[in-house]
């Protein structure tokens, strides 16, 4: 049935695949969540949505919860994790600069997997357009710097760029003597 909307016990077709077997469970609930959203399904519906979904340990996990956690999306997905032995990704340390290919997974759990780290670090949802820029501007920027200098402003971590221009200013020549130090020397390229 790849490919096909399913049927969920709200009486309504939802467009998304039921969970494969090597599937990254929370990039998984976080695609659903995704999908439920831009469908416009009342949160009231989603664990009804989700249960057809369910395959393999995240489905015998939801045999094993009581009836008021099955009714419940919020409980529903927090018990399932638990059952897995899954630590909600807000505590993870894994970014955006881990992530990295892994075969063994299917691309559509690891393309959702790699939306959940990048929401997770812009925080659209609570970041103005501005702010976000902000975010992709300084790590950027910090990742292209030398190491030396890299390390130094990773202990202060600044917070946005006006943080790392005033750094960076504030002991011009701390900065540029290491910066020069880095920089390779390029015949009739001046620093």
């Amino acid at each position: 049935m790849e490919g096909k909307a399913h049927e969920g016990n709200a009486g309504c077709s939802f467009p998304m695949q039921k969970m494969a077997e090597a599937e990254d469970v929370e990039a998984y609930f976080s695609a659903f969540e995704h999908t439920a959203m831009i469908e416009e399904r009342p949160k009231e519906q989603w664990a009804a949505l989700l249960l057809p979904l369910l395959t393999g340990e995240a489905l015998a996990a939801y045999k094993d919860l009581q009836a008021d956690a099955k009714q419940d999306y919020e409980k529903l997905k927090t018990e399932i994790l638990n059952c897995l032995g899954i630590k909600s990704s807000v505590n993870d340390e894994c970014t955006m600069d881990d992530w990295s290919y892994q075969w063994e997974k299917p691309p559509h759990s690891q393309i959702y997997s790699l939306i959940h780290l990048t929401r997770k670090w812009l925080k659209p949802d609570s970041s103005s357009v501005s702010q976000v820029v902000d975010r992709l501007v300084l790590h950027q920027f910090q990742k292209a710097l030398p190491t030396t200098v890299k390390s130094s402003i990773h202990q202060i971590d600044p917070k946005n760029v006006k943080e790392l221009i005033a750094l960076l200013e504030k002991e011009p020549l701390r900065y540029n003597v290491a910066l020069k130090a880095d920089k390779p020397n390029i015949p009739g390229k001046p620093f």
